[in-house]
C-alpha cells in the first residue's frame, strides 16, 4: 500500500511495476524483496519528478481530453494499461490484468480500448457538467491497426473478436456518436506501452516523460530547469528525429 500509494498521484510510471509486485503479497522470495527495493529506490531518486501541466503548449488544444491505450499478449491473462490527458500532463492512468484470456493481440487490444473508453467517457461527462463544451470526439491512440479497422466497421470480426460483443459494440457506439474517435499511433509513441512490460532505460525515460508533460515543457522552455531524472532535451529532440519515421502507419 505505501509504495502502491504515489503511483495513484503522481509516480504513474511505476504502475507496472507495483501491479507485478502485487502479484507476490504472499511468500515473498528474496527476487520479489530485492524487485520492491529496486522500485522504491527509483521512486526516491525520481522524488522530485512528478506530473506538470502546461498552458497552451498541447498540440490538442486547451483543456482537451485525448487517450492511450495499449496491451500486451501475455497468457494466460494479459497486462492492459490506458491513460488519459490534457494540457500536456496525465489526469488518469489504469494498469491492471485482463479479467479474461485473450486469445489474440487484437482481443486484447480490444479489451483496453473499451476500458479506455471507460475513462475517457467519464472525463468527457465531468467536463460537460462543469460546463466545459466538447465540440469534437475525445481522441483515443492505439498502436494495433486491426482494431482501429473493427472499431470503424472497416474489418470483419474473426471467431476471437465475436467473443467481445458487447464491448466492442459500445466502443463501436462510443465512436457512432462521436464521444470518441480511436486513431492510430506509432507503437514508439505509444505512451501507454510504458505500464504494459518493461522497456530499456532510454524507451521508458522517453515515454515517462511524454506522459508526465515533462518533455512538452523542456521542447518548448529549454531554459526552464528540470528534475535530475528527466530525460535531457538533447536526448529527446535525439530519439524524435530517430523515432520521425520509425513506424509509418500501415496502408
Amino acid at each position: 500500500g505505501t509504495i502502491a500509494f504515489p503511483t495513484n498521484h503522481t509516480k504513474i510510471e511505476c504502475k507496472c511495476a507495483v501491479a507485478v509486485l502485487s502479484r507476490f503479497l504472499h511468500n515473498w522470495t528474496r527476487i520479489c524483496i530485492e524487485a520492491a527495493l529496486d522500485l522504491v529506490t527509483y521512486m526516491v531518486y525520481s522524488h522530485d519528478l512528478g506530473i506538470v501541466f502546461s498552458y497552451g503548449l498541447d498540440p490538442h488544444g486547451i483543456n482537451t481530453v485525448y487517450g492511450f491505450t495499449d496491451s500486451t499478449l501475455t497468457p494466460p491473462v494479459s497486462m492492459g494499461a490506458n491513460n488519459a490527458k490534457m494540457n500536456g500532463g496525465c489526469i488518469a492512468a489504469n494498469a491492471k490484468k485482463h479479467t479474461m484470456t485473450d486469445t489474440s493481440t487484437t482481443m486484447a487490444e480490444l479489451v483496453e480500448a473499451f476500458n479506455a473508453s471507460q475513462s475517457l467517457v467519464g472525463v468527457r461527462n465531468l467536463h460537460t457538467e462543469m460546463g466545459i463544451t466538447l465540440n469534437a470526439p475525445t481522441k483515443l491512440y492505439c498502436d494495433c491497426q486491426p482494431v482501429i479497422q473493427v472499431v470503424n466497421g472497416d474489418r470483419t470480426m474473426t471467431e476471437s473478436t465475436r467473443a467481445l460483443d458487447l464491448k466492442l459494440w459500445k466502443v463501436r457506439e462510443r465512436v457512432d456518436v462521436q464521444e470518441i474517435s480511436v486513431i492510430w499511433c506509432s507503437t514508439v509513441d505509444e505512451q501507454s506501452d510504458l505500464n504494459t512490460k518493461a522497456l530499456p532505460t532510454r524507451q521508458f525515460r522517453y515515454l515517462r516523460d511524454g506522459l508526465n508533460g515533462y518533455g512538452l515543457v523542456m521542447l518548448h522552455y529549454p531554459d526552464v530547469p528540470m528534475p535530475e531524472a528527466a530525460i535531457k532535451r538533447d536526448e529527446l529532440i535525439e530519439m524524435i528525429m530517430e523515432y520521425d519515421n520509425a513506424d509509418e502507419e500501415p496502408t
